[in-house]
């Protein structure tokens, strides 16, 4: 992730659920020496998301939200509905990204906190910024 820069183009979830590029216009936090707490989902698949506990996240129960990403505009009331990661809890869906690259639900498995790490803090750092950029994309346009 430290070499994703400005201008760079990322994938983002956008309407009826496609994937598509957008460009990093700025990074909202980017402070990879800052110590913080972190919480870890675990999937079904074994996906493993860290993220501070005040990053915002779709996650909520899975029959709903599987409904939710069928319809057309699915991805952004997902995406408007996210919540504080902490408040996550196993047995409830998180939105991902399948294998062939599809827009997917799976069960969290495992909620935990890490080993603090310089690499995990920057990540979470940048995930937040590109999720910013989406929902602030989404409630402009």
């Amino acid at each position: 992730m430290d070499q994703v820069a400005v201008g760079d183009y990322v994938l983002v979830p956008s309407a009826g659920g496609v994937l598509k590029y957008e460009r990093v216009e700025m990074f909202y936090h980017r402070e990879p020496e800052t110590r913080a707490q972190f919480v870890v989902l675990i999937t079904e698949s074994k996906k493993r998301l860290a993220m501070t506990p005040l990053h915002l996240i779709p996650f909520g129960e899975c029959e709903a939200m599987k409904r939710t990403l069928a319809g057309s505009d699915g991805v952004e009331k997902s995406l408007r509905g996210s919540r504080f990661a902490d408040n996550a809890a196993v047995g409830d869906c998180v939105m991902t990204v399948d294998e062939k690259g599809q827009v997917a639900v799976e069960k969290i498995v495992k909620v935990g906190l890490p080993t603090y790490s310089q690499a995990t803090s920057y990540i979470t750092y940048l995930l937040t910024s590109l999720i910013l950029q989406v929902l602030q994309y989404l409630f402009t346009n």
